[in-house]
Parts: C-alpha cells; structure tokens; sequence
C-alpha cells in the first residue's frame, strides 16, 4: 500500500498538468529521487511548458530499472 499527499492551492491550479505532477509524485512512491536532468519527470521543478505533452525521459527510465531491475535480480 502506498500512501501520499498532494496539496494543491486551487487558485494556481489554471494550467496545471495533472497527470505531470501525478507521474512525479508516482516516481517518488516507486522510490525515485530528484533527477538534474531538466528533461526529467522527475526534475524538481514544475513548468508549463515542461509539462505539454511530455514522455518520460532516458533518465526517468534508467532509475526505475536500476530500482526494479536490481529487485528483480535479488529475487532470482
């Protein structure tokens, strides 16, 4: 079970990427930290522009294999 908090001040919710900020706040609960790759989801700072038709990044990908694939690894 995974449980977090998002608190959104509904006056700067205009032009807010829901499920942008909704695929960070996922990264951090499968255990990502804060990337410098400014083209990361998981970069900590939120831009409008950023956030229009995004996809993850090489980097996004790279730490959730390192995390998973390194589990799947231990459970062999």
């Amino acid at each position: 079970i995974v449980i977090f908090t998002v608190t959104i001040c509904l006056s700067l919710v205009s032009g807010v990427n829901f499920l942008y900020v909704a695929t960070h706040e996922l990264g951090h609960s499968l255990g990502l930290s804060h990337s410098s790759d400014p083209n990361a989801v998981m970069y900590p700072t939120y831009s409008k522009e950023d956030s229009k038709n995004f996809k993850l990044s090489q980097d996004d990908i790279n730490g959730i294999q390192t995390l998973y694939d390194l589990a799947l690894e231990e459970e062999k």
